[in-house]
């Protein structure tokens, strides 16, 4: 049996975010976890670029 190596965490989204995040992830070709994942890392990357 393979181990998970991620880390799971439970986030609550306000009803229109999700809808939002489904929407666009949808029209990326992502699963919503893979768009939350995608952003989540362009986020942190602009922060440390504008260091």
């Amino acid at each position: 049996m393979a181990r998970q190596t991620h880390d799971k965490y439970v986030v609550r989204f306000p009803d229109d975010m999700r809808t939002e995040i489904k929407r666009v992830a949808k029209e990326n070709g992502r699963s919503m976890n893979s768009e939350i994942i995608f952003r989540l890392k362009q986020s942190l990357k602009a922060d440390l670029e504008a260091a």
